[in-house]
């Protein structure tokens, strides 16, 4: 997964963003039940902290992830990585 080598992510720098953006995007990963989803952020605000972020899930595994009621955890998941949750942690020390 790239952030900033993707034409989908661009995102114009005199553009505010008071919250934060998250692109969503399917796209065939390794096929079913393998990695179903990825995520991380994109761009930060001065304090460095997330503003804008993907997540990508395998088209493979969207709609058995629907049916079997796990696509709202599995997002759920994922928009913590592009909060920093397990991406960011090395940049803040947070790991031993």
């Amino acid at each position: 997964m790239t952030c900033y080598n993707n034409p989908f992510t661009k995102v114009k720098n005199d553009i505010n963003i008071n919250d934060m953006l998250i692109f969503v995007t399917t796209m065939k990963m390794d096929g079913p039940f393998n990695q179903v989803a990825s995520a991380g952020p994109c761009y930060f605000s001065n304090g460095m902290m997330p503003r804008v972020g993907i997540l990508q899930i395998d088209t493979l595994d969207l709609l058995p992830l629907y049916k079997a009621n796990y696509l709202y955890s599995v997002v759920l998941h994922e928009m913590g990585h592009i909060l920093g949750i397990g991406t960011l942690w090395n940049h803040y020390k947070l790991q031993t």
